[in-house]
């Protein structure tokens, strides 16, 4: 099963890349959601918080990766981490070189 195996790799992927920035499971959570470019008021709503505290994780999640911006983010978690077949965006731009 292909899709299985892509989604298992997708995993390990993510487990990596957490482990690696100190992600904690709710971040990770959140870069997703902003990897499928859902706005942050939609991202609280589904998760039951504040807008603010979606902009907090935002930040610290930045920090974190050494980015500077949302887009670099969204940009260095996609070179990271591959798209779910969900996910149909392949022209994300490349991030800069990220020095942790």
């Amino acid at each position: 099963m292909p899709e299985t195996e892509d989604a298992d790799e997708q995993q390990r992927r993510l487990a990596v890349f957490a482990a690696t920035y100190g992600l904690s499971k709710q971040e990770i959570t959140v870069l997703e959601m902003l990897a499928q470019q859902r706005s942050t008021e939609a991202i609280a709503k589904i998760l039951g918080v504040t807008d603010n505290t979606i902009y907090t994780y935002v930040r610290r999640i930045r920090q974190k990766t050494g980015t500077s911006n949302r887009d670099e983010l969204i940009a260095f978690f996609a070179s990271q981490i591959p798209a779910s077949p969900a996910a149909e965006d392949t022209d994300a731009p490349s991030p800069r070189p990220n020095s942790p």
